[in-house]
């Protein structure tokens, strides 16, 4: 795994695909002050149909990979129950390296998909600025600062004091 996908040591979740998702999230947070978890809903509406596709169809991919491993690990009590010991243990393999292929292939997508969900934040958070009326910040050094308002106002409905809304 890449430090790309890894986040702070304080967050470090115990599956590669965890730690994907968590270091988007921080990369997102760091880079424009913005919790992504309370915008996501709200910007999702502003995104380009495009945009929102891509992060849709990954999302689908993670869970399509997820149930392949749900259902091939809960079929091994099905084959605990076989009385053909020798035939269950050559099926039990093989459905415990499906399982496997299915986490890797996991985790693959949970990368990726991290990276069309900052890609996201990266095109669409100027679109979110402008639907909600809050000015753009003016420099990236001033990013941080407004995403927290912009946060704020998603998340309790009105901003800090001090902000003028836009045309």
């Amino acid at each position: 795994m890449t430090l790309h996908y890894f986040p702070t040591p304080d967050a470090v979740m115990p599956t590669d695909f965890g730690c994907a998702l968590v270091a988007a999230d921080q990369r997102i947070f760091v880079k424009y002050g913005i919790s992504a978890d309370v915008v996501w809903t709200a910007l999702s509406y502003v995104l380009p149909d495009a945009a929102r596709k891509t992060v849709a169809d990954g999302r689908s991919d993670i869970e399509a990979s997820g149930r392949l491993i749900f259902w091939t690990l809960a079929s091994l009590g099905w084959i605990a129950l076989d009385p053909r010991w020798p035939v269950g243990a050559i099926v039990a393999g093989a459905v415990v390296a499906v399982a496997a292929f299915a986490y890797l292939r996991l985790v693959q997508q949970g990368r990726d998909y991290a990276d069309e969900y900052e890609a996201a934040f990266d095109v669409g958070r100027a679109s979110l600025y402008r639907a909600l009326r809050i000015p753009l910040p003016p420099s990236n050094d001033l990013e941080p600062q407004y995403g927290k308002l912009l946060t704020d106002l998603v998340y309790r409905g009105y901003p800090a004091s001090g902000v003028t809304y836009t045309e």
